[in-house]
């Protein structure tokens, strides 16, 4: 096991190594997550909201004309406000 050490800025914050960052596969501007259980801290790269949801919905079985997808989109909406109470 290899240990890096870095040092806390005056804002709380550290610079994550290069090393770290690439064997986690944390992306510039990426997300990083941190998971605190028992005293020990874990750290992995997040997975981005897109990545999570990218097609998670399947692809219509029929094409519709975009203000049709509008008018159901308006709908659900609606519905959804109304058990709202909105």
């Amino acid at each position: 096991m290899k240990e890096i050490l870095r040092n806390v800025s005056q804002k709380g914050q550290v610079t994550i190594p290069v090393e770290v960052r690439k064997a986690l596969g944390i992306e510039l501007r990426g997300k990083v997550a941190f998971e605190i259980a028992e005293g020990k801290v874990t750290v992995r790269a997040a997975e981005s909201v897109v990545d999570a949801t990218f097609q998670k919905i399947p692809a219509l079985k029929k094409k519709l004309a975009w203000d049709k997808v509008l008018e159901i989109a308006h709908d659900d909406a609606a519905q959804e406000a109304a058990k709202e109470g909105r």
